[in-house]
């Protein structure tokens, strides 16, 4: 039997494997336990004419089986808890025979677990359990930094004070919001049963290997990990380095170490923030703000400093960083700043909503902020929609140049006109042990592969050159003799002599192409988060002399050149980012809206949460059900509390979007708090002295799609949750505009609404997308269905 099927499933997908005994440990069982007896007896109960099955009227998702193609649905109760109320006995009067024939049935069972007592723990029948653990508790782990006495804003500690052994878990959320406990709603609770009824095993298994096993045997923190008796095997997937990437306390760690070796940069307390320590006496100049995923150093971290980046956030591993530590950071930068902050990241998905988002919110405030996405990688992308071209290597020249015009008191505008009309291409390669990749992201993704018996490295140089400069490519950089250039070569591993032989290779081809290179850069400026051997290739192209003075301007930075080092790290404590109470913008709800809002926002939250292993079934990675459902159990313990906002719709739906934000993981996160962002600002544009109409809401759902538009680069047909947005926002204006009366009637309105949003969600069956299981409904567009089916059951 495996462990991995007995397991509690905690909030990440970890659990404790202390609990588990080894088989001579296991006790002998005399009699069959309370869950097996439950089973027989469900078993022989599940008959569909004698159940009273929970009604599917509302919400009946094609992707389920039928009775007929897939067997009786066997409704498996949430808790077990004796303390709790238990549900009406469903059974007839022909079923008391029953009880007869399983106590005969449980006789035979002894005889035989008397044998093989093993059998007994056999795992049973997948079934939809939606367990309190599936939804998890959230939990963080601290370091400890003990600040210099007098305390100071900027608190400085010693090597030997930062303990990694001092790591405490503290609870983020409560509980007691458990969708498995009856909520005292007989109706809210059938809708719920009714959303559970699922047979996932009738489902595809695209990993039948789950990663959980693993994950329990990962020590805490770097102490346990050193101080472990038997020494980490150097096969395992989470062993030492690769650990420390996944945990957030070692990204914290990395980020305090960078600061012992540099005495001139700090990073914020708690946060995933480096930060120059003299960034409030630049006076005139311009803040430059840059980050990205973690994984990738010396990318952002390296480049804090004199000439380059004002501050760095880093993310998670293959996740941006949360949108609360970039609204930190921009705070942070505003201190004696009236020149205005320049955000330069890589062009991704995950940056644009994250730093888009927070650019929002930042000129919401009164900021000056603007943003600029490098999208330098010259491969054509042929996958469907997207964020665009993905930025590699290039952003490093932007940041040289950008670092170099604010050192220089240039205004913001001129530096974002002049970042944003360089001219530069970058390919990228991996060479894999069986192949080679050309045209590949940071991880070794996508691209035209290559067996490696066929080329060589110089092979391998010439094809990327040739496309890369080709006239003919849309996105290529065509080069005329004599054109001035500048030549960056990246490899994504330390590997000097690999490194030196490729940018030797490469500066004899282009020298063949009678241009004139001006300056040559080589080095590890960005790593591989995977480790593969490969590198990059970016040609930036002169136009004038100007950029050269910039390219060449003196930095003092980590990556970049040889700098003063430090013995003490530096850590400042955040003055700013007090929170302040939203205001309640716009119009405000009728009395009888407002009172009805927290149930129906009950309703939304529990049914979420009811659906959270459906949700990770349709995803191809098995995490964006449970990163929905943190959010959901956050805003519903929010609204169990009475802290619910509902004065008006701007402060109600703005509290769900920072709720959102800041409970759920990265980038999924920010595109949820979007999606609020823009349906709240769309109350704005009305003061709070207008009476509340129904239309308003359509301009709300038209403002959330936009911002999805704008900062997630989706349209609809791109399997995404717009495909479930639109067409319902296509139907509530129409109805508006034909002034018809079902726009002032809630429960018609709604089941217009649904309908056209499971039109939506079943469209996105057929289409294909990175991490969409064919066949099966896309998980954002799924979630909206669920949502406008909550809404509907909550106000019938």
């Amino acid at each position: 039997m495996s462990e991995t099927g007995n397991e509690e499933q905690t909030e990440y997908g970890m659990s404790d494997s202390s609990e588990f005994l080894s088989e001579d440990e296991l006790p002998e069982v005399d009699e069959p336990s309370e869950a097996e007896l439950a089973e027989m007896l469900k078993h022989e109960l599940s008959k569909p004419d004698e159940l009273d099955a929970p009604s599917s009227e509302y919400f009946a998702p094609s992707a389920i089986e039928s009775e007929d193609e897939a067997g009786p649905i066997v409704l498996e109760e949430a808790s077990s808890s004796e303390d709790e109320a238990k549900p009406p006995d469903v059974r007839s009067p022909s079923q008391t025979s029953v009880e007869k024939k399983v106590e005969e049935v449980q006789e035979k069972e002894e005889v035989q677990m008397e044998e093989e007592p093993e059998e007994v723990y056999e795992q049973p029948s997948v079934k939809s359990e939606i367990t309190a653990e599936s939804a998890g508790s959230i939990r963080s782990k601290s370091i400890d930094v003990i600040p210099d006495e007098p305390r100071s804003r900027i608190a400085s500690a010693e090597i030997g004070r930062i303990y990694p052994s001092q790591v405490e878990e503290e609870e983020v959320y409560i509980d007691e919001y458990d969708v498995n406990k009856p909520s005292g709603d007989q109706k809210l609770d059938k809708f719920i049963s009714s959303l559970t009824e699922v047979d996932v095993s009738s489902l595809k298994v695209i990993r039948p290997e789950s990663e959980e096993s693993y994950r329990s045997e990962m020590p805490k923190s770097l102490h346990q990990l050193f101080s472990t008796e038997k020494p980490p095997d150097e096969d395992d997937e989470f062993a030492w380095p690769n650990y420390m990437l996944t945990d957030r306390d070692q990204i914290y760690e990395n980020l305090i170490t960078k600061t012992i070796c540099n005495s001139k940069i700090m990073v914020i307390e708690g946060e995933h923030i480096l930060m120059r320590r003299d960034h409030m006496e630049m006076g005139s100049k311009v803040r430059i703000l840059g980050g990205g995923m973690a994984g990738l150093d010396p990318l952002f971290g390296g480049y804090v400093g004199k000439g380059m980046l004002t501050a760095a956030v880093i993310g998670d591993r293959y996740e941006a960083p949360k949108v609360s530590a970039i609204d930190k950071a921009i705070e942070e930068m505003t201190i004696d700043n009236n020149n205005g902050i320049l955000i330069i990241v890589q062009n991704s998905y995950e940056n644009r909503v994250a730093f888009g988002l927070a650019m929002q919110r930042a000129r919401q405030r009164g900021i000056l902020i603007d943003m600029i996405t490098v999208s330098d990688d010259c491969f054509e992308d042929k996958r469907p929609g997207g964020a665009g071209r993905p930025g590699l290597t290039g952003i490093l020249l932007v940041l040289k140049i950008a670092g170099a015009m604010s050192e220089k008191g240039k205004q913001i505008k001129e530096i974002f006109i002049t970042c944003r009309t360089i001219l530069m291409a970058t390919i990228s390669c991996h060479i894999l042990p069986d192949q080679v990749r050309i045209g590949t992201s940071t991880n070794a993704d996508e691209g035209a592969r290559i067996a490696i018996r066929d080329v060589q490295l110089k092979d391998i140089i010439t094809w990327m050159i040739q496309y890369a400069t080709h006239p003919c490519r849309y996105f290529s950089l065509p080069l005329s003799p004599l054109n001035k250039i500048v030549l960056l070569v990246n490899s994504y591993t330390q590997d000097s002599m690999f490194l030196y032989s490729a940018t030797a290779e490469i500066i004899r081809q282009v020298n063949k192409l009678d241009v004139d290179i001006e300056r040559v850069f080589a080095g590890n400026y960005i790593t591989s988060s995977r480790g593969e051997r490969g590198f990059t290739i970016t040609i930036f192209k002169v136009h004038n002399d100007e950029l050269l003075e910039w390219i060449d301007a003196p930095v003092d930075v980590e990556a970049w050149h040889g700098k003063e080092c430090g013995q003490v790290p530096s850590i400042m404590k955040s003055i700013t980012m007090i929170s302040k109470p939203i205001e309640p913008f716009g119009p405000s709800f009728p009395p009888d809206i407002e009172t009805k809002l927290p149930h129906i926002l009950n309703y939304v939250c529990r049914a979420i949460l009811a659906v959270e292993t459906l949700l990770n079934t349709y995803d191809l990675n098995r995490y964006v059900g449970s990163a929905i459902a943190r959010g959901a159990s956050a805003l519903g313990q929010i609204n169990k509390t009475n802290k619910v906002d509902c004065r008006s719709a701007y402060s109600f739906l703005k509290q769900i979007s920072v709720t959102l934000e800041e409970n759920m993981n990265g980038a999924i996160g920010a595109l949820y708090g979007l999606v609020f962002q823009g349906a709240a600002e769309a109350f704005l544009c009305f003061s709070r002295f207008v009476d509340m109409e129904p239309w308003m809401w359509g301009m709300a759902l038209e403002g959330g799609v936009k911002n999805l538009i704008c900062f997630g680069k989706l349209k609809e047909g791109d399997c995404t949750l717009l495909d479930a947005l639109v067409p319902p926002l296509r139907k509530y204006n129409k109805l508006v505009s034909s002034e018809s009366e079902v726009v002032l009637d809630g429960v018609p309105l709604m089941i217009e609404l649904l309908n056209e949003a499971k039109l939506g969600m079943n469209s996105t069956r057929k289409m294909r997308s990175q991490n969409h299981i064919p066949g099966e409904p896309e998980v954002g567009a799924y979630t909206v269905t669920i949502v406008f089916s909550a809404i509907l059951e909550a106000i019938r």
